[in-house]
Parts: structure tokens; sequence; C-alpha cells
């Protein structure tokens, strides 16, 4: 529970349309989310059809590339 804890964040129209929380010292992953209603039009399309839907609307945010922010959200950041 110690661990250091960061929240990357994609940023669409000045709004947050998908996270992706990971410990920040190993690089594993804890949770992530999406909002389509939210994400740049067309995006959602282009992840379906490039394989990150994991089925019933839930998208991989791995195939969004390099986040907008990252933010530091527990613990010392990894030196």
């Amino acid at each position: 529970m110690r661990a250091p804890l960061v929240r990357y964040e994609w940023l669409h129209a000045g709004h947050v349309y998908a996270t992706r929380y990971t410990y920040a010292d190993t690089g594993i992953g804890l949770s992530q989310g999406y909002a389509a209603q939210l994400a740049p039009i067309g995006l959602t399309d282009r992840l379906i059809a490039d394989g990150f839907d994991r089925g019933g609307g839930w998208i991989n945010t791995v195939g969004l590339g390099q986040p907008d922010r990252i933010v530091h959200v527990r613990g010392n950041p990894p030196k």
C-alpha cells in the first residue's frame, strides 16, 4: 500500500476521456477507464478496429499512446 501510484490522463476539449492507474515503480496497472462520449470523434471506432476493444464497450487504454498528463497520486515518486 506504500508503493508510488500514478494516474495517466488523456484529454480532449478540456475533459479527461481516459485514465489508467499504475504503480510508478513497476508499471503494473491497477485500473483504467474510457468515456467514449468525451473522446475525440472517431477515436473509439479506430481503437475497436485496431483491436483495443475487450468487449462490452471496454476500451484498453494501451491503444491511446502517450498520455496528455501524468498525475502523482501517492507515495514517493521513483528516482
